[in-house]
């Protein structure tokens, strides 16, 4: 409401064509600064890789729990 400041509420399909269009290429352009400003600052080194695959349910219910032990069995 605040960010609004009485305005109309965007439509559904305005939020989806900003995230697909304008978010989309802002996001990657600034990955890519970062990255620069990182390695001009020598704080990045090609020693390890890691690559972030997380995924997480929306439904936490007793099934969904992961055990710390099966993670370390598989992450081994």
């Amino acid at each position: 409401m605040c960010l609004l400041a009485g305005h109309k509420a965007p439509d559904h399909s305005t939020i989806a064509r900003f995230k697909t269009g304008f978010l989309a290429d802002a996001c990657e352009d600034l990955f890519y600064l970062m990255v620069r400003r990182l390695a001009a600052m020598d704080e990045l080194s090609n020693e390890t890789l890691f690559i972030d695959g997380t995924k997480l349910e929306a439904c936490a219910n007793r099934y969904t729990f992961v055990w710390k032990k099966s993670i370390g069995k598989k992450c081994s």
